[in-house]
C-alpha cells in the first residue's frame, strides 16, 4: 500500500447498513414479543394468537438478513434467534393452544356475566351466541372476533376484532347513555319535518307514511345540518322512535307520533319496515311499517 493510497470505506458502509437494518428489525421484534408477553400475563389468548404470526414474520425477516450477510458474523445474535424460534414453536403447539382456548372460553364466560351486571346490562344465551339487552353477540371461535347485531332484524352494528369485554360492553353501555342525553324534542321536530316532506314530495293525501321513507328524509336533514349519525342510521332511528314513543308527553305542533305495524309480507322484508323494541331489556319488539302524527292522542 503506497503512502498516498486511500482506505476504501465500502466494507465499513456495508457493515454500517447491516447493523442499522439489524437494529431496526430487532426493535420491531422486541416490541412484538413485549406485547405478546403483556397479553400472556393478562391471559388474553386471542390477542396472543393474533400476535404469533407477526412475531414469526419479524423473526423470518431477521433470519433473511443474517443469511444475506453471512460473511458478517454475530454469533450471539444468531444464538438468540435460534432461542426465539424454539420459543415460538412451543407457543404454536396445537395441544397447548387447544388447552389455552378452553381456559380462555371459561374465563370469558365468567367475566361476561360479571362485567355486564356491573354495567346494568342483561346477558343471556349459550356459547357462541348471546343477547345483551337489544343486541345479539355472535362469537367467532376461529377468528376470535365478535359480531354485534341489533334487534329482531339483526341489523349489523359493529365487528370487534377480539374478545375484549371492556370494549364490547362499554360500546353497548355508551349506546344507551347516548340516548339518555339526546334532545328528544329536537329529534321529534326533525322527524316531523321529515314526515311533512314525504307528504309534500309524494303528494300523499293519506296520513300514514312508510317509516323507511321518513328515515331517508331524516338522514337528508341531518346531512344538510352537518349532523353526523354516530350509529348506523336504521339502528339509530329505530331506537330513537322507541325513546320518543315511550314518552307519552312528547308532542310537536300539538301532535303525537303514532305507529302502525307491518303486514305479514312486509315483516319479512327489512327494506319495508323497521324493528322497534318494546323495552331495553330484551329482543322483543315490533316491525313498524308506517308513522303518522295525530292530535288528541293520549
Amino acid at each position: 500500500m503506497s503512502e498516498n493510497e486511500k482506505f476504501r470505506l465500502d466494507q465499513i458502509s456495508n457493515i454500517q447498513n447491516y447493523v442499522i437494518e439489524i437494529g431496526k428489525n430487532l426493535k420491531e421484534l422486541q416490541s412484538s414479543i413485549s406485547k405478546y408477553n403483556e397479553e400472556l400475563d393478562k391471559e388474553n389468548f386471542p390477542a396472543t394468537l393474533k400476535l404469533l404470526p407477526k412475531i414469526t414474520l419479524k423473526i423470518n425477516n431477521l433470519n433473511k438478513i443474517l443469511k444475506e450477510n453471512n460473511e458478517i458474523k454475530i454469533s450471539y445474535l444468531e444464538n438468540q434467534v435460534l432461542e426465539i424460534n424454539t420459543w415460538i414453536n412451543k407457543q404454536k403447539d396445537l395441544e397447548l393452544q387447544k388447552n389455552k382456548k378452553i381456559k380462555y372460553k371459561e374465563f370469558f364466560l365468567d367475566n361476561l356475566y360479571e362485567k355486564s351486571t356491573s354495567k346494568k346490562l342483561i346477558v343471556e344465551g349459550r356459547f357462541p351466541d348471546f343477547h345483551c339487552n337489544n343486541f345479539k353477540l355472535k362469537l367467532d371461535e376461529r377468528k376470535f372476533s365478535i359480531k354485534l347485531l341489533y334487534g329482531g332484524d339483526e341489523e349489523k352494528m359493529k365487528i370487534f376484532e377480539d374478545w375484549n369485554l371492556e370494549n364490547i360492553l362499554n360500546y353497548i353501555y355508551d349506546f344507551y347513555e347516548f340516548f339518555k342525553k339526546i334532545n328528544l324534542e329536537n329529534e321529534l321536530k326533525q322527524i316531523h319535518e321529515s314526515y311533512i316532506n314525504c307528504l309534500k314530495n309524494k303528494g300523499l293525501g293519506m296520513e300514514w307514511v312508510p317509516i323507511v321513507d321518513i328515515l331517508s328524509e331524516y338522514t337528508k336533514i341531518k346531512q344538510n345540518n352537518n349532523d353526523q349519525l354516530v350509529y348506523p342510521r336504521r339502528i339509530l332511528f329505530s331506537f330513537l322512535i322507541y325513546r320518543i314513543s315511550e314518552n307519552s308527553q312528547l308532542r310537536v305542533a300539538g301532535e303525537k307520533i303514532t305507529r302502525r305495524t307491518a303486514t305479514h309480507t312486509a315483516s319479512g322484508k327489512s327494506s319495508e319496515h323497521l324493528w322497534i323494541p318494546t323495552k331495553t331489556e330484551d329482543l322483543i319488539g315490533e316491525n313498524i311499517m308506517y308513522l303518522s302524527f295525530k292530535k288528541n292522542i293520549n
